[in-house]
């Protein structure tokens, strides 16, 4: 059902770490729009940078909800977003369908031209990975710029499991050569939060994990 592929979607794009926000209506979804674009806090995302429509939603409501969200985005710093047709599962030709997503797809699987590209019901990472490439590649044909990430914490450049491995190797070898820490050493790791996200919030400075 639908009720159960909208959990499916909220479950997948929790695992991958997406910030996002479920809509039940048109009327909803507006609302949603003009409450992130009204955000003032400091350095916060002001636009949705990927729309998921229900393909059965009709075309007035979404061309609606359409021009909210590229509004939005246009006022944001580096702004862009991509609107993707949601299908019924089955309703395509598997021969149609890569990754998730429906190859040249029809006006009608469009909503009527509304969306810029169609995929398949349910949702899978590779899709997610898939249109989260699309929006890159559109934001910055637009813009100009690196994506001003929407995915939470998909831009984080601190340390990942290799980092810490080296790390700790380094450590290592410290140790073995009779080497001692400095005296004002900080215990913790310094991460580098550039452009990071949490909870709608870019991070554009350096902190210790310590104190984050």
């Amino acid at each position: 059902t639908r009720y159960q592929s909208q959990l499916q979607m909220e479950k997948l794009l929790k695992k991958l770490r997406y910030e996002s926000d479920l809509a039940i209506s048109a009327r909803d979804a507006l609302g949603l729009i003009k409450f992130r674009a009204g955000i003032t806090s400091p350095n916060a995302i002001t636009f949705y940078g990927l729309i998921l429509i229900d393909s059965e939603l009709s075309a007035s409501e979404a061309r609606s909800i359409v021009a909210a969200a590229e509004k939005a985005a246009e006022a944001a710093d580096g702004g862009c977003c991509l609107v993707v047709s949601l299908l019924p599962m089955g309703s395509a030709a598997k021969g149609r369908v890569v990754d998730g997503l429906v190859c040249q797809p029809s006006l009608n699987e469009l909503i009527e031209g509304v969306c810029h590209v169609a995929a398949t019901r349910p949702l899978k990472s590779t899709t997610m990975d898939k249109l989260h490439q699309l929006f890159v590649e559109k934001q910055c044909a637009s813009c100009g710029k690196d994506a001003a990430e929407p995915r939470e914490n998909s831009t984080h450049y601190g340390f990942k499991k290799a980092d810490i491995v080296r790390a700790i190797n380094q450590a290592y070898a410290s140790a073995s050569q009779d080497r001692s820490l400095p005296a004002n050493y900080k215990l913790g790791m310094r991460l580098a939060a550039n452009r990071a996200v949490f909870r709608g919030v870019r991070l554009e400075q350096e902190l210790d994990a310590g104190e984050y």
